[in-house]
């Protein structure tokens, strides 16, 4: 598994539950066009290629895949490739560095929890 299945293999143990959430929450991107939600999720990826520690950029890139889903549109993948590469290049592989990779995978969950968290209060 290379690390862009790692990650979209995370966030979709989650996809469901996420959807869910984000309706709880009053679907806060429903107003955007489909252009300006294109923004808001190739933006978001990026922020979080950038800065995985970014909760607030996750956020708004998990919010704005459920807005997608909503609306039955595909995601805009190919706007996001220089970065998933970027993203990958800076996460350490499994074989070479077993610990680094539990780290990334640990602090991915902990920002699903987190946000999870902050929905429940």
């Amino acid at each position: 598994m290379d690390v862009g299945e790692l990650i979209n293999s995370i966030l979709a143990e989650d996809k469901m539950e996420d959807t869910r959430q984000y309706l709880l929450r009053g679907r806060r991107f429903e107003h955007l066009g489909i252009e300006e939600l294109k923004q808001r999720w190739t933006g978001s990826f990026k922020a979080c290629a950038d800065d995985i520690a970014n909760y607030e950029a996750l956020y708004d890139y998990v919010d704005s895949t459920a807005e997608f889903q909503l609306r039955n549109i595909e995601l805009p993948h190919d706007a996001i490739k220089a970065d998933l590469q970027k993203l990958a290049a800076a996460i350490p592989s499994e074989e070479g560095d077993p610990e680094g990779w539990a780290r990334v995978r640990q602090a991915i969950g902990d920002a699903l929890r987190k946000r999870e968290d902050d929905t429940h209060h």
